[in-house]
């Protein structure tokens, strides 16, 4: 019976976070994981997370398919996926309260440069997408929190809205298609609980991803950008105070 429970609330947490998070390009992990740590150990939550994401992607990169741009996508996904799996590795050695702290202030200081400077913008050069890449794959290996840096780099280029859901959704996909085989490598693996949740999952991130595809064509492309800033900052004040 508590197995149950367990399941359906795993099942509604990662459902509505999948909503959320399509909006914001990422938080899956932000928002599920310092719950599920209350119940798993850090590593198992992670892996978790890593493959009910793997199917967020997918939805999300057939619903918002129109924003294709496969230039951007590749400079920032290999990069990504490389440092994605030199990140896994290092997952068990690295000090992750440290991590998650500059990750905090990155992302803070981001937020509120952009509420200063609503039209400063980030030119789409190789090597920017490069270091975005490196940087988003390497805290999504280590800890698996690489979407908000993703995000923001996406966000510097003030891309339209479609575009950006689909092309950070995209890059989340080669990251975690890189990161999924170096967890279950090392060992680590799903018990009979989350097994049974990630596969009620699938169909119920589905739901979510349509609703939130439904409110994303209400908003504004102006009030778009402003809407994910706020979020990376949310995030960042978070890393800051709870980690």
């Amino acid at each position: 019976m508590i197995m149950i429970l367990q399941i359906i609330l795993v099942t509604l947490l990662t459902t509505a976070s999948s909503a959320v998070c399509t909006i914001a390009g990422f938080g899956t992990t932000t928002i599920s994981l310092p719950i599920l740590l209350f119940f798993f150990p850090i590593h198992q939550a992670i892996l978790f997370i890593a493959v009910i994401h793997w199917f967020e992607n997918i939805w999300r990169m057939i619903l918002f398919r129109q924003g294709i741009n496969w230039m951007l996508i590749l400079q920032f996904g290999i990069p990504a996926m490389i440092a994605s799996a030199l990140g896994a590795r290092a997952s068990i050695k690295m000090p992750e309260e440290i991590l998650i702290r500059m990750l905090g202030i990155f992302l803070l200081s981001y937020a509120v440069f952009i509420i200063l400077k609503p039209k400063a913008t980030l030119r789409k050069r190789t090597r920017n997408n490069i270091i975005g890449g490196s940087f988003s794959g390497f805290f999504a290996g280590i800890i698996g929190l690489g979407g908000a840096i993703r995000g923001a780099f996406l966000n510097a280029y003030n891309l339209e809205k479609i575009s950006y859901i689909f092309s950070t959704n995209a890059i989340s996909f080669l990251i975690d298609s890189s990161r999924l085989p170096v967890y279950w490598s090392n060992g680590t693996s799903l018990n009979t609980m989350f097994t049974w949740t990630a596969i009620l999952f699938i169909p119920f991130s589905l739901t979510g991803t349509i609703l939130a595809k439904r409110l994303v064509i209400r908003i504004p492309q102006r009030r778009f950008r402003i809407l994910v800033t706020i979020f990376l900052g949310l995030a960042g004040i978070k890393f800051l105070l709870f980690s």
